[in-house]
């Protein structure tokens, strides 16, 4: 496909990039904003537990 697009001018990234890119796996340490959503996302997910408990208690005396 490349080869059809640019001809013979190309060359692979391997031999352009001299230096490799740090480990894409590494863990990322959480910023403020991402600590703020996180807190968010609980306190809505802990907002329905007990509505939802409620419904599986009522749900399962029929």
């Amino acid at each position: 496909m490349v080869d059809q697009h640019f001809g013979e001018r190309w060359r692979p990234l391997h031999k352009v990039v001299d230096e490799w890119p740090s480990d894409f796996f590494a863990p990322i340490p959480p910023t403020e904003y991402d600590q703020v959503l996180n807190l968010w996302q609980d306190a809505m997910e802990w907002s329905y537990y007990d509505q939802v408990l409620a419904g599986i208690k009522q749900r399962s005396c029929m």
